[in-house]
């Protein structure tokens, strides 16, 4: 089964692509944690074959993946990490020069 990526942009749905090939697999509707129900539903038994995540940084997202994809390996999708750092830095540079 491909990967799932889950994304959320403000004002936009949340989304899952398949990140071997890029092609949209699901978008829901509403917060993350009600907007993936129907994913799960979709998925099934077939959860289980899902062997990592790529998924948001909000709790919102990562509570209820975890909870539907307990074995799956997560990574953090590298658009959030590099904003974290990114925002990050500038306080810790200041702080090095300090």
């Amino acid at each position: 089964m491909p990967y799932p990526g889950v994304s959320r942009t403000p004002g936009l749905r949340p989304a899952v692509g398949d990140l071997y090939s890029g092609d949209p697999v699901f978008a829901g509707d509403g917060k993350a944690g009600t907007a993936l129900k129907p994913l799960w539903e979709l998925l099934g038994g077939r959860r289980g074959r899902i062997e990592a995540e790529a998924i948001d940084m909000s709790p919102a997202f990562m509570k209820p993946v975890r909870g539907n994809l307990p074995d799956a390996a997560v990574t953090l999708d590298h658009f959030h990490v590099v904003r974290l750092m990114s925002t990050s830095s500038g306080s810790w540079t200041a702080a090095m020069a300090g």
